[in-house]
C-alpha cells in the first residue's frame, strides 16, 4: 500500500512466504537495488549451531537447516569445505570441497557423515539458494571428546571434569590470545558454561611428537608416517555447581576459542547420581 503526494492511494496484493511478508523491503526493492519486484537477492541465513564429532575414521556434522531466503524455505545446496588451517571467508574457496546431500526445509535437524580428507582439522559450511546467493559461512575445528564426568551430590556441590583433544596446534587455535568458552548442552539450554578470558590463560606444554619413540625424538624430531606431529589437550574441572539439568541422554560439548568453534558430542550414562561419558 502506497500513497502519492497527489493523494492517490495504490494497493497491491501479492503472493509471498508467510515468514517473509515484506516483499519490497527497502528503497529500490532489495539489497542490490534492482528495483524489480520478485528479484531473489536474499541469501540463506547463517548456520549457527554447527557441531562436529568423530567415530573411528568417520566424521559427523550436525546442524539445523537455515532455509533459502533467510530462515524461510529450502535452500538448493550446501557447500562444505575442509582444511588443515582455520577457514575464513578469505580462504574458503581454496579449502578442500566435500560433497554432501542437499538441504532439507528450514528448521530441520541435519546430519552428514563423511570421511575427512587426510590432514584436515577445520570445517566450514554454508547454504546456497537456487539463484546462487550464498549464506555466511559457519566454521569449526575437529575436537575429540575423550572423557566427561558429572558428580551430582546436589545442594550446589556438583562437580564436573572434562577432557578432550584436537590435533590443531596452539598457534592454529589462536591461543593464548583468545578467550575460551566451554559449554555443555543436553537437549535444552546449556547446563554448564564458563568463559576464561585470554589474560587468564597460561599455556603449559604443546605435546609435539608425543608418540615418537625415544631414539627418534633425539635424532631428528620427525614423526613417523601416519602419526600426528602435535596435539592440544583440553582439560577442565569445576566444582560447587548445580548440574541437576543434565540427564542420561545425548549431549553436546562446545569449546569456543574467539570466533572458532570446536564441537563434539556423546551420550551420558547414568551411574547412580553421576553422569559419565564414555
Amino acid at each position: 500500500m502506497q500513497t502519492t503526494r497527489l493523494g492517490t492511494l495504490f494497493v497491491w496484493q501479492t503472493a509471498g512466504a508467510t515468514c517473509q511478508p515484506d516483499q519490497w523491503r527497502k528503497f529500490r526493492h532489495d539489497e542490490w537495488n534492482t528495483g524489480t519486484y520478485g528479484a531473489d537477492t536474499r541469501r540463506p541465513a547463517r548456520i549457527d549451531d554447527l557441531r562436529f564429532s568423530i567415530s573411528g575414521t568417520s566424521a559427523k556434522l550436525t546442524w539445523t537447516a537455515p532455509g533459502d531466503d533467510g530462515r524461510c524455505g529450502t535452500a538448493s545446496a550446501y557447500e562444505l569445505r575442509a582444511s588443515a588451517t582455520p577457514i575464513t571467508r578469505a580462504n574458503f574457496a581454496s579449502a578442500t570441497p566435500i560433497a554432501i546431500a542437499p538441504p532439507a526445509a528450514a528448521g530441520t535437524a541435519e546430519t552428514r557423515t563423511f570421511t575427512p580428507p587426510a590432514g584436515t582439522l577445520f570445517y566450514a559450511l554454508r547454504a546456497v539458494d537456487e539463484v546462487g546467493n550464498r549464506g555466511p559461512i559457519a566454521s569449526l575445528g575437529a575436537f575429540e571428546l575423550r572423557r566427561a564426568r558429572l558428580t551430582r551430590p546436589g545442594g550446589g556441590r556438583d562437580r564436573l571434569a572434562l577432557e578432550g583433544r584436537t590435533s590443531a596446534t596452539l598457534a592454529q587455535l589462536g591461543l593464548p590470545d583468545q578467550a575460551v568458552t566451554v559449554s555443555l548442552t543436553n537437549g535444552g539450554p546449556p547446563f554448564f558454561s564458563v568463559t576464561v578470558p585470554a589474560a587468564a590463560l597460561v599455556p603449559k606444554r604443546q605435546r609435539d611428537q608425543a608418540r615418537l619413540p625415544r631414539h627418534d625424538r633425539r635424532r631428528d624430531h620427525q614423526a613417523p608416517a601416519g602419526r600426528p606431529q602435535a596435539r592440544t589437550d583440553v582439560s577442565l574441572s569445576a566444582h560447587d555447581l548445580n548440574l541437576g539439568a543434565a540427564t542420561a541422554r545425548a549431549f553436546t560439548s562446545a569449546v569456543d576459542i574467539g570466533t572458532l568453534e570446536l564441537g563434539a558430542g556423546g551420550t551420558f550414562r547414568a551411574l547412580g547420581t553421576r553422569r559419565v561419558f564414555p
